[in-house]
């Protein structure tokens, strides 16, 4: 499990860094870790991930269902997506009213 356990949050201007001494490098407020990047919490995700999510992962899988797709931005990822749904649904029918 490598989530950075040493990331924390300034609160005020609402960055994170991956530091040690614990405060803001510009205010010298404290920081925090949330509770997301807390090891306990990150073991509960993938507790529930191996428990929920990764059976319908295994029966979309196994009949075909599931498709992938890798990119950053959605300018990337919608023709994509498109094409994949695409294939299961028809075209909206639509009237044009003069």
């Amino acid at each position: 499990m490598q989530r950075r356990p040493r990331r924390f949050l300034c609160l005020l201007l609402l960055l994170t860094w991956s530091l040690s001494q614990g405060l803001d490098d510009i205010t010298g407020e404290p920081l925090i870790q949330r509770e997301d990047d807390q090891p306990e919490t990150v073991r509960a995700r993938l507790e529930t991930y191996g428990r929920v999510t990764k059976p319908l992962f295994d029966y979309y899988k196994s009949r075909n269902l599931l498709h992938s797709f890798r990119g950053r931005y959605s300018n990337e990822l919608w023709p994509l997506v498109h094409k994949a749904f695409s294939q299961y649904l028809k075209p909206l029918q639509y009237t044009e009213y003069k």
